[in-house]
């Protein structure tokens, strides 16, 4: 396992105010929480303890902040190929096997676990509901409800619904966020089973722009966040420091790799350390191929700020960069030039603030952070679509066990077997009734 990062964050604490989600914190005295690499073993950790988790197709990761200036640990566990496809958990058996030997890893001996949770962008499914005016608060809930199932690929009864009010008056709307029930009580059933109670589950791309955003005198403006990921990237539209919407592309750094090793003929590792090292500044003809391979994310940028121009007046002024790709040489300048828009890396200790050296940056793990900031401020408003799951049964869990047992019992010796003891059984039973 690489080594962890080693970092020092304070979470500040709010002002008693009506909370905005992003908000900066402006309160004199910050509360420390060190973070540091696991030691080996992990540390026994008594107490509650809130984990923040991020999962992805390729791995999960996690941040364990404790209660009071607790050491937190943070760390990262590669998944199996074909355990988790898009979003939804393909091996269950697998995927819980990853995340117990990741919690031994990170930390043991917590007595009070809860977990705040980003379900991948794959799986959640973001609506505009617009409420007809006067409607009362009672029947907010239907409305919705009603308005999204005219909407929705499939029956309301099979997901969960969160939402936040936005607007006043003729303009008042709820942001929706909407997810398979059998996906997201999967995910919680794994959790239960080991002993993690889910408490939250956020929508990713609004957790990592809550670690990065507002920008510095740019709040009432819209901003593009592109988050470059190894197997894909995420275009989010943020409106006054609001998600509004979220685009997935299934095209990250492993296929810039992958399109430079395959052109020049050598291995993964090899193109994976030349893309590093010289970026977009490699020889022209080699520059080209990466400007290709990345042509469906840049093109798809003027597509989405033309769509998010239908419905909204605001100036979209800004691209903001986040993942480990966007930390390639020559891409900023590049995005810049192609949209015309400032663009910039982003920074994922904007409210928080690191004291010593990590040995990777912040950025890549933004989205725990922005959970982190979301577990520390409980009250602020926010998508959670754990609340209406109570106690899950994990149907995918179940499911793959009952398919194991029917394959056993389906095997023909077993079957013979069984049909041979039942008819001893009876014959033994006719005997002593008989007799």
């Amino acid at each position: 396992m690489p080594r962890s990062p080693q970092f020092t964050v304070q979470i500040p604490s709010r002002k008693k105010e009506p909370p905005r989600l992003h908000e900066a914190s402006t309160a004199p005295v910050p509360q420390e929480i060190p973070v540091a690499p696991p030691p080996k073993p992990a540390p026994k950790i008594t107490g509650a303890l809130t984990i923040a988790v991020d999962v992805s197709d390729v791995s999960i990761e996690m941040l364990v902040v404790g209660s009071e200036y607790t050491t937190c640990q943070y760390g990262r566990k590669a998944l199996s190929p074909g355990t988790i496809v898009h979003g939804e958990i393909k091996s269950v058996g697998g995927f819980r096997e990853a995340l117990q030997s990741l919690l031994h890893e990170v930390v043991s001996g917590a007595t009070d676990v809860r977990v705040v949770m980003s379900i991948p962008n794959d799986q959640i499914f973001t609506h505009h509901v617009t409420l007809p005016p006067g409607t009362k608060r009672k029947d907010r809930d239907a409305v919705v409800r009603h308005k999204l199932s005219d909407q929705l690929l499939f029956p309301i009864q099979d997901v969960y619904i969160d939402y936040l009010l936005r607007g006043e008056g003729d303009t008042s709307h709820a942001f929706c966020a909407v997810a398979l029930k059998k996906v997201v009580d999967t995910y919680v059933g794994i959790f239960e089973s080991i002993g993690l109670h889910m408490v939250l589950l956020d929508i990713e791309a609004a957790a990592v722009g809550r670690a990065v955003l507002p920008l510095p005198d740019n709040e009432q403006a819209a901003v593009v966040l592109l988050d470059i990921g190894s197997n894909k990237t995420e275009l989010s539209m943020f409106e006054h420091d609001q998600l509004q919407f979220s685009v997935s592309l299934s095209v990250g750094g492993d296929h810039l790799t992958h399109v430079l090793a395959g052109a020049k003929g050598i291995s993964e590792q090899e193109a994976e350390q030349l893309k590093c090292s010289a970026g977009l500044h490699m020889k022209e003809a080699d520059s080209n191929l990466i400007i290709e391979a990345l042509e469906p994310i840049v093109s798809e940028i003027p597509k989405s700020i033309e769509y998010y121009r239908q419905y909204s007046s605001t100036q979209v002024s800004h691209i903001i960069l986040v993942g480990g790709s966007s930390l390639l040489s020559g891409l900023r300048d590049y995005i810049a030039s192609r949209t015309g828009l400032e663009t910039s890396i982003a920074d994922a200790l904007t409210h928080v603030s690191a004291h010593s050296c990590t040995d990777q940056p912040a950025l890549m793990y933004a989205t725990l952070i922005g959970l982190a900031l979301r577990a520390e401020h409980e009250g602020e408003p926010g998508i959670n679509l754990a609340q209406d799951v109570g106690e899950a049964k994990s149907p995918g869990f179940v499911k793959e066990c009952s398919s194991t047992v029917l394959r056993f019992l389906y095997t023909p010796r077993v079957g013979i077997a069984i049909i041979f003891v039942l008819t001893l059984s009876l014959i033994f039973m006719a005997v002593r009734i008989f007799l």
